[in-house]
This record gives C-alpha cells, sequence and structure tokens, in this order.
C-alpha cells in the first residue's frame, strides 16, 4: 500500500509539472492577452491532458499477466498433491512436469497431472511417482516448493 501511494504521488507531481511548465510554454509564446481571452480553453485542455497522462502513467506502472508464467506452489498434501497458483494453461487432466531449481539447474522430479481447478482459481496437480521414492519425493517436494518449476507436458 505504502509504494503504491508513493508512486501515485510521483506520477500527480509530474502531472502537475507537465501541465505547469504547459502553461509557462504557452503563456511566453501567446502573451498575456491571449491568455486572459482564453482561459476557459486552456483549462479545458489541461484537463484532458492531464487524463491522458495519467492513463499513460496507469498503463505503465500496471504488469500485463503473462499467459506462459508458470504457477507457484502454494500448499503441498501429505498424500502428494501441490496446490498452486492459477495459469491460462492448466486445465482438468493436463499432464505437467515438475522441476526442481538448484543451482540453475533444472532436475526433473516428477510428473503430475492436474486434477481439479478449484472454484477461487488455485490448481490441484497429483504428483505420480518416478524413480524416487514415494516418501523422499514427497519430502523433497515440501522442503523446496519455492523452487519448484511446473512446467506443461511430459518429458520422457
Amino acid at each position: 500500500m505504502r509504494h503504491w501511494f508513493k508512486d501515485s504521488l510521483i506520477a500527480f507531481a509530474t502531472i502537475g509539472g507537465v501541465l505547469g511548465f504547459t502553461y509557462v510554454l504557452l503563456s511566453l509564446f501567446m502573451g498575456p492577452v491571449w491568455i486572459d481571452a482564453n482561459k476557459l480553453l486552456i483549462f479545458v485542455h489541461m484537463i484532458y491532458i492531464a487524463i491522458i497522462l495519467a492513463g499513460l502513467w496507469y498503463h505503465v506502472s500496471t504488469k500485463a499477466n503473462d499467459p506462459y508464467a508458470l504457477p507457484k506452489v502454494r500448499n503441498v498434501t501429505a498424500d502428494g498433491i501441490l496446490l498452486v497458483n492459477r495459469s491460462p494453461w492448466l486445465g482438468n487432466r493436463v499432464q505437467v512436469s515438475i522441476f526442481l531449481l538448484q543451482n540453475e539447474f533444472e532436475q526433473m522430479l516428477c510428473q503430475g497431472v492436474v486434477i481439479n481447478v478449484q472454484e477461487n482459481s488455485l490448481v490441484q496437480i497429483a504428483t505420480q511417482s518416478t524413480e524416487y521414492d514415494d516418501q523422499e519425493l514427497l519430502r523433497t517436494i515440501k522442503e523446496n516448493k519455492e523452487e519448484l518449476l511446473i512446467k506443461p507436458g511430459v518429458v520422457s
């Protein structure tokens, strides 16, 4: 909240500065007689310039959703079901590969399948056993859930 307020304050101060600079330029080039005769026109132009600048600031400051972003693991159950954030490519019965990222190296842990897309948009992924022992796999996943990468498709 504090970061948003500071950014908004800076943006509105910048917009005010641009409007003030525009008014000064108008008064220098057009002269005081023209300024006095066209105050309403100047006011209207300043309003739409402020709206355009605020819209540009909002457009630049908001992040676009990456449709191919890898979902983050939120929780792991005792029976090896991962609860992950929503991603557009995760649908029911989609097969995924689960990797562990360590020292910039991705090591494949196991494969999984989406078993449920919840009403709150979180996704449940059931892990499928690999060369790891089930308990060892579950322990590794729970201990390293921040470093897990979930990618679409199955690596064979």
